[in-house]
């Protein structure tokens, strides 16, 4: 009843939503009170703006970002274990950088037991440090948690000669790292200046 007034729908920001500038003199006491509780975005005319401020992120923008992931399947995972067999350098390295992108796009892979066998398989790479200091970097920012033959690969990269000392630095670090507990918790989307709660 009241949309049939005095309509003058008006695009919000351009992203489709809608109002409409109703001209109350047009509306009897019934429909200005309708207009009042079951309209509140609308504007009178000559009024405020239909939408005030926020009012968008308050009522539309969601407080999760829908994200696309890598499925993991089993041809993945013995794709990857292939390439960090390979003695192709580059199909290592390639392998390894997306042993991190899995980890990275979904926090909840850190304990994925496939994806923690191919980190140890990272971390005994016999070619490239590149390979070995991408899996210490998962361990470190607890991206990946490791398990059992985690830390006694550590512990060998540790008590190794032949090892970079970074590596033995980053490999003490990791093994204390390990241990230590994380979970995943919901944490505020912050969205040009504002955190969503």
């Amino acid at each position: 009843m009241v949309n049939s007034v005095g309509n003058n729908p008006n695009n919000y920001a351009g992203v489709g939503i809608y109002c409409n500038t109703v001209d109350v003199s047009k509306l009897s006491p019934e429909e200005r009170k309708e207009f009042l509780e079951k309209m509140p975005n609308c504007t009178m005319s000559g009024g405020a703006p239909c939408y005030p401020a926020g009012y968008y992120m308050n009522n539309y923008a969601q407080n999760t970002i829908k994200k696309r992931v890598t499925v993991l399947t089993d041809e993945l995972i013995q794709n990857l274990d292939q390439c960090l067999d390979s003695e192709d350098s580059s199909l290592r390295t390639n392998a390894a950088n997306t042993i991190v992108k899995l980890f990275d796009e979904d926090v909840t892979r850190g304990n994925d037991k496939a994806l923690n066998v191919l980190v140890n398989k990272m971390l005994l790479n016999p070619y490239d440090k590149s390979v070995r200091s991408h899996a210490l970097d998962l361990i470190n920012t607890n991206m990946a948690t490791g398990n059992d033959d985690t830390k006694v690969i550590l512990e060998s990269i540790i008590n190794d000669p032949g090892a970079i000392d970074r590596h033995r630095d980053e490999a003490k670090l990791a093994y204390v790292n390990i241990d230590t507990q994380t979970k995943v918790v919901n944490a505020p989307v912050k969205t040009g200046g504002t955190v969503i709660s």
